[in-house]
């Protein structure tokens, strides 16, 4: 392995020779030379060498100095000849590269004429389409075509750099749009230097193989690596060499047909090498896995909190900890290149929470549609069926409940504790009461509610934390040299205070509660329902509440609060009326005003330590009538405001915020940090805190500042933004951006053609994404909205819905959003596989660790319950998560699972949920889960214990579980068990099985032969006819024994049977069979003749089906060669009872006569045939019942050893799948956005002390200024700020799937887009440059700095400044000049709230001095929804109309 570049004189030589003049012929010649020489070296090489290795041959040893940057071609070389064409081919390649080096620019442009990869694409743009079209198409033609060349070189070519291959495609697409594709040369006038291009290569393979090394260690195996004794044999070997070393001992590993084994020698020496190689990686990274990885850093970013974090030198559990509370997977950490991950973020993990109230939502829906008995219809996310009816309650009959109605009947009746009136309604309590009991669990386990457990375990941590602290005092006083030794004490101090209080309090919180104590409802509830108050119903009728609440605190006067120490403490307060009415008015002002948590806010608002009691504590019953009652919107608003502090109380094992935060102050300065870096950093930790989990807004919504910030962006958005869905028609370009093409068109593919591929949709909701239709937030992909509220259900929210829907962006958001989720829910179960087999690549392994799947949670996800459609060879796989919650990773089976109904059914018409149907198993989880009330495993001749089973999904798993055993080829020493069902068996299986037993060569169930031999026969009504063998005089066999079997017929007389008897009483029976003593043919007729019906009767608890009767007449027919040929010989002598005598013809077996015993009539030898047949079949049944029960009994105790899929794995699924979607169809995240966004200003002390201001009471060494008047001017960056980290990150760090193609779709996209919205007459008169760069502005490529460009431009131009392009482009919109066009360009930085407000102003203003037509049109055009993009022209027409007028 090279680490840095060998001294070689290339360097020099390789520098541009001014001097020396290059004939343009030799420039053409290593142009092409350079792109086409290296595919012609290998295919003659291919040719030349072939496989002939010469086996004492060692490559590594004829590798020159001067070819050590190229080592990791060169070692591949097959024989010594072989290493000579590939070093002559760098030769080559070097002194054709020193040509171009020395050509001039222009010589380089008429080179690109001649490449012949220019042609190929002309007629992509056609004569007849114009110059500017043709070359457009032409150019986007040559740069995939370039870009293909440039992927397949980079494969054989060892010179070729990443710089160069994107170099030359760029420039391949600019040189097409300008000359039709007659160009394809180099960006740069001049290729790099060689020293360059090595060390370039060779950091390159060195990363890749390097941190391949380091992810096949374990981390006791990486400690053992680097002890001093293990490194101590390497320390004076180069890297150099131990690469050498470790190539020489793979290629040993590999023979002329495939892998062989190392020795035990060379396979203990090949690990103790790659160890070595993967701690000098380690070394070489400086220890700092926490900062992004190269090529995620540099000035194009913006400086945001958590770049910040990472990028500093701090300790890296400061920078693990930000990562943990606030990564969203969008950029790559050198962790991952190591093959490790934190997983999936406290953020990241917030987000599949809100699948939990969707799914409560979803099971409600079914249910409501029960109720008022229809069927709920959805599209894109929207429940039609709700809308419809509500319509027909407004406006039509208003018969039928609507939803709301139902949900707010189900919520009352559980708030005043009333019974429910349907089977409906109980099961719709339970999805609330389940729902709840999850949240109630959950936060006691996290120690944000409580009992005693909890508290107890609460106090051991806090007793741990003293004595840490304790230790880390004692160390630093005993350190004389200690940095900032005081400043450290002072605040270890001040924690060990803190946590002795802490401790304090939770024993008092632990004496307040009765021993055993498990109750975790609030006080004067019987269970638990958080309550949010309905702030439109509070103000309308203020002084109610505020009476309902006296009254309340005069006959509830205590209180609990903490003292001065930080105990709780139980107080009583005054409760006479005065009192108690200032109470009632201060506590309902808060309820109107807070900010930062409800004041009524139950579980998890950390206001009590108590925790059984909330700041108003008065029941729900009281006050229902100011409640929010609508269940799912408080759903909405607990997992909105409870998730994040229950995912960041899990992520750090309980720990609070404050407390965390007191640990990063201390670890930097232990560190020996400055107090001002600790500042900084304790700013971006707490700026991300409140974003991640709080709230960033902490002053008054109502404030003038924040009111006027929101009215002008809501006119803002309603204005501008009525063409943002067709802005969002880029998104589908970073869909292929971010995945295989194969991967996306099998998607697509997919979703077009099959219906359970378009139901998974559904995955993305249960991951909490692709809800924007239901939330009706799709805005803040556009609009950095900091105040968000989970519960708009007012009808301005619903107003701002409908635009979104109207303007397109929310049915295209949700689409692309959708699409995504089923594609990336493939590729991670995909990827998950190919990891567990050893299979996965490089990249695809770092993007499961970039979004938090470890190596053991990817075998968990390959082993998941996940459904495939599709080749079996080639399947696409379908998450199905929902059984994954508490379901298990199903055993290994060569079968393919297939899920869905599996129209298989017995002959009684039994349907058969689980089936193996050759190489399928067919299983239909929804109707074995539907079948779990009624506990069918107790039921049939193998019943199981009625607690065997906990949920529908255990039950499913058992049944697929023993379904795999059963096709694995359990046996019991007898046939094989579906043999009990003949119905199903082919007439060859049913010879296999039964033929050798019972001596026939032959089983015909076959209708047309069955028939003609019965036609045949003296029986033709017979349903089961045995023919025996027959010889001709020569005593040649001409007709072997056979069996026939009228399966159809024995059924249907099965089954007339049943019914003309199963109303009979035993007395009427008997009666009925005497009719059938003297029918013409007594024994042949089957049920009809008078021995087999009596019989049959006789015997109804074992011939109880008709697949029994089948069975049974099957052993009859074939009972009569077995007893034929082993028990009777003598004279035959033929005497029915009834019916004509039948002659005398002996029966032949072989060259034995088989007669019948002389005084046996022939209906006393069908009785014995039947019970023999009897026989038969109960032993048959009793094997089977036996088999079956000991299959159960196996297939149970695999069920229950089985793993578990656990819930972290289905976590990190749900939340990849998430985050996936949201760094691909984009929106700003926390991690996005630089502070000033929020509208929130932190200015150093040094600065703020001097205006007056005083210090932030949470961020030491800064004041804060918050208004919302400071976010205006970032109002429509979200997806900007989202693409600079998500895209540009992206393609940077190499992480893009698919570069080149996703590429050059967006810029098409963008086209589209542009065109789309841009007016015709507008269009025809844009220049091809103006065309271009707005596509490439369009898509989002580099959004926010296309953006600023074009607003730099404006600016530039209203003031009077050049055109920054040079002329070459113009500005999106025409500058006016002189005081407006100054007005325009404040507004233009201002952002779009001001603009839209000098819009308004500037309208009225015209009006006012009497032009009316101007500002009629102004204020009309600045109207919300006036520029929707399906009327936009027509209302310019209208307002040009108005104007003129």
């Amino acid at each position: 392995m090279i680490t840095q570049l060998p001294t070689t004189n290339f360097t020099e030589n390789f520098e541009p020779e001014f001097k020396q003049a290059i004939a343009f012929s030799d420039t053409v010649g290593a142009m092409n030379s350079i792109a086409y020489q290296p595919f012609i070296d290998a295919y003659k090489a291919r040719k030349k060498h072939g496989y002939k290795v010469d086996q004492n041959y060692n490559s590594a040893n004829d590798i020159e100095e001067e070819y050590q940057p190229y080592f990791n071609t060169l070692v591949f070389a097959q024989n010594q000849q072989h290493m000579a064409d590939m070093k002559a081919g760098i030769n080559d390649g070097i002194a054709n590269r020193r040509v171009l080096a020395n050509s001039s620019f222009w010589a380089q442009m008429g080179a690109g004429l001649f490449d012949p990869i220019n042609l190929i694409p002309l007629p992509f743009g056609g004569a007849s389409i114009g110059i500017v079209r043709s070359a457009f198409r032409t150019g986007a033609g040559v740069s995939l075509l370039q870009a293909g060349l440039e992927v397949s070189r980079s494969a054989i070519d060892p010179l070729q750099t990443m710089e160069e291959g994107v170099s030359n495609t760029a420039m391949a697409a600019v040189s097409g749009l300008l000359f039709g594709g007659a160009f394809s040369v180099p960006l740069n006038r001049r290729i790099l230097a060689e020293a360059r291009h090595n060390k370039a290569h060779i950091e390159a393979t060195e990363r890749a193989e390097s941190f391949e090394n380091l992810a096949s260690l374990s981390n006791e195996e990486l400690a053992a690596a680097r002890s001093k004794p293990i490194r101590k044999q390497f320390e004076s070997e180069t890297t150099i060499n131990i690469n050498g070393e470790v190539t020489i001992l793979r290629q040993s590993g590999v023979g002329p047909n495939g892998p062989v084994a190392l020795s035990p020698e060379n396979a203990a020496r090949l690990k103790s090498l790659t160890s070595e190689l993967a701690v000098r990686n380690l070394d070489n990274l400086g220890k700092d896995p926490y900062a992004i990885a190269a090529g995620g850093t540099g000035p194009i970013y913006l400086s945001t909190p958590i770049r910040r974090v990472l990028s500093a030198a701090i300790p890296d559990s400061v920078k693990e900890r930000m990562s943990r509370m606030a990564s969203d997977s969008a950029l790559l950490q050198n962790l991952h290149t190591m093959g490790k991950t934190l997983g999936a973020s406290v953020y990241q993990r917030m987000v599949p929470l809100k699948g939990e109230w969707v799914k409560a939502d979803f099971k409600l829906t079914e249910l409501w549609g029960l109720q008022i008995g229809t069927d709920i219809k959805r599209r894109a996310g929207m429940n039609l069926t709700e809308k419809a009816v509500a319509l027909e309650s407004k406006f039509g009959s208003g018969q039928r409940q609507t939803y709301n109605d139902f949900l707010v009947e189900i919520n009352r009746q559980r708030v005043f504790k009333e019974e429910p009136k349907t089977e409906v309604e109980v099961a719709a309590r339970k999805v609330l009461d389940d729902f709840y009991d999850v949240w109630g669990q959950r936060l006691q386990e996290t120690g944000l509610i409580g009992n005693k457990n909890k508290l107890d375990s609460d106090i051991l941590k806090v007793d741990g934390r003293i004595a840490d602290l304790e230790a880390r005092l004692a160390k630093i006083e005993s350190n004389p040299k200690f940095k900032y030794k005081k400043m450290t004490v002072a605040s270890i101090r001040s924690q060990m205070t803190r946590a002795t209080k802490r401790r304090e309090g939770l024993q008092d919180s632990l004496d307040s509660i009765a021993d055993g104590e498990t109750n975790v409802t609030p006080a004067n509830e019987d269970f638990f329902s958080p309550r949010y108050f309905d702030h439109a119903t509070v103000r309308a009728r203020r002084e109610d509440l505020e009476k309902i609440i006296s009254e309340w605190y005069g006959d509830n006067p205590f209180i609990y609060v903490r003292d001065k120490s930080g105990r709780i403490v139980k107080q009583r307060l005054d409760s006479n009326k005065t009192a108690t009415d200032a109470r009632a008015k201060a506590t309902v002002s808060k309820i109107l005003n807070e900010t930062t948590e409800d004041a009524d806010e139950f579980f998890g608002s950390g206001k009590s330590m108590h925790l059984k009691h909330r700041g108003l504590d008065i029941p729900n019953h009281l006050v229902w009538e100011f409640m929010v009652q609508n269940p799912i919107d408080t759903m909405k608003s607990y997992v909105h405001k409870t998730g994040g502090r229950y995912e960041f109380a899990k992520m750090f094992d309980g720990q609070d915020f404050d407390e965390m935060l007191e640990d990063v102050r201390l670890e930097m300065m232990e560190a020996g940090h400055s107090q001002r870096d600790i500042n900084k950093v304790g700013r971006d930790f707490i700026h991300m805190y409140d974003r991640v989990v709080t709230s960033v807004m902490k002053t008054d919504p109502d404030r003038w500042d924040n009111k006027a910030a929101f009215v002008m962006k809501e006119a803002a958005q309603f204005n501008y933004l009525g063409s943002a869905g067709l802005s969002a028609i880029p998104d589908f370009s970073r869909i292929i951006m971010e995945h295989e093409l194969g991967d996306v068109l099998r998607g697509l593919t997919e979703i077009l053609s099959n219906e359970r591929v378009r139901l998974d949709s559904k995955e993305l909701n249960w991951a909490g994404e692709a809800l924007e239709m239901a939330q009706g937030n799709v805005s803040i992909r556009m609009i950095d909205d900091i105040s968000n509220n989970p519960r708009a259900t007012t009808k301005y929210d619903m107003m701002k819905n409908a635009f979104y829907i109207a303007n397109g962006l929310s049915p295209i958001t949700q689409f692309a959003k959708t699409l995504d989720s089923i594609i990336r829910g493939h590729v991670i179960i995909k990827d998950s596989i190919a990891w567990k087999n050893g299979t996965i690549s490089k990249q695809n392994k770092e993007y499961l660790l970039r979004y938090g799947i470890s190596e053991e949670m990817a075998l968990n996800i390959a082993a998941a319950p996940h459904q495939s459609t599709g080749n079996p060879s080639n399947p696409f796989y379908l998450p199905n998560t929902k059984d994954w919650e508490g379901g298990y990773t199903m055993p290994e089976t060569n079968r393919k699972k297939v899920y869905g109904e599996t129209k298989s059914y017995t002959k009684d018409g039994e349907y058969l949920p689980v089936v193996v149907r050759k190489n399928q198993i067919l299983f239909d989880p929804d109707f074995i889960k539907d079948s779990f009330a009624s506990k069918p495993w107790t039921k049939g001749s193998t019943p199981m214990a009625e607690d065997a089973f906990v949920t529908p999904q255990d039950y499913a798993n058992f049944m697929l579980n023993k379904e795999i055993l059963r096709s694995e080829g359990f046996d019991m020493g007898h046939a094989d068990l579906t043999a009990h069902n003949l119905f199903y068996l082919t007439d060859g299986e049913l010879t296999s099985l039964f033929g050798k037993e019972f001596n026939v060569s032959q089983i015909i169930t076959d209708p047309a032969e069955v028939r003609g031999a019965f036609a045949r026969s003296d029986y033709p009504d017979a349903m089961g006819l045995h023919q025996y063998i027959k010889y001709d005089k020569l005593g040649n066999v001409t007709s072997p024994p056979k069996v026939f079997v009228d399966k159809e017929k024995a059924f249907m007389a099965y089954e007339d049977f049943r019914k003309s008897i199963d109303s009979m009483t035993p007395e009427e029976r008997l009666a009925d069979l005497e009719q059938y003593k003297n029918v013409e043919k007594p024994i042949g007729g089957g049920i009809g003749s008078y021995v087999h019906r009596k019989f049959v009767l006789e015997n109804l608890d074992v011939i109880k089906t008709p697949n029994d009767f089948l069975e049974f007449i099957l052993y009859h027919e074939l009972t009569h060669g077995k007893l034929l040929k082993t028990q009777y010989q003598g004279p035959l002598q033929v005497k029915p009872i009834q019916g004509p005598a039948r002659p005398e013809t002996p029966y032949a077996l072989g060259d034995v006569t088989i007669p019948l015993r002389e005084i046996e009539s022939l209906e006393n030898y069908e009785l014995r045939i039947d019970q023999n047949a009897m026989i038969f079949l109960k032993d048959r049944q009793v094997k089977f019942d036996k088999a079956d029960y000991i299959l159960n009994k196996l297939a149970y105790e695999r069920h229950s050893e089985q793993p578990k899929v656990n819930e972290e794995t289905l976590t990190a699924f749900r939340s990849a799948l998430s985050s996936g979607a949201l760094n691909t169809i984009m929106m700003g995240t926390p991690a996005d956005k630089p502070i000033i966004v929020d509208g929130v200003a932190y200015i150093p002390m040094n600065v703020a002390g001097k205006f007056g201001m005083k210090e932030d009471a949470r961020v030491r060494g800064y004041a804060r200024i918050e208004s919302g008047l400071l976010g205006l001017p970032f109002q429509f960056y979200s997806y900007a700020l989202a693409a600079t980290n998500k895209v540009a990150g992206s393609f940077m760090q190499g992480q893009m799937k698919n570069r080149w193609g996703g590429l050059a779709t967006a810029i098409g996209a963008g086209y589209l887009s542009v065109m789309i919205k841009t007016p015709e007459w507008a269009w025809d008169k844009m220049e091809w440059e103006d065309r271009f760069a707005r596509s490439f502005d369009q898509s989002g490529i580099m959004a926010l700095y296309s953006d600023l460009f074009y607003t730099s431009m404006s600016t530039s131009i209203a003031l009077g400044g050049p055109n920054i392009s040079g002329g070459m482009l113009n500005p999106k919109f025409p500058p006016r000049e002189g005081p407006m066009g100054m007005l325009d360009a404040a507004t233009g930085v201002a952002g779009a709230g001001v603009s839209i407000t000098t819009d308004y102003a500037e309208g009225v203003g015209q009006f006012l001095n009497g032009e009316y037509g101007e500002g009629s049109k102004q204020v009309i055009r600045s109207l919300p929804f006036a520029r929707m993009w399906f009327w936009k022209n027509q209302m310019n027409e209208t307002t040009n109309a108005i104007s003129r007028f």
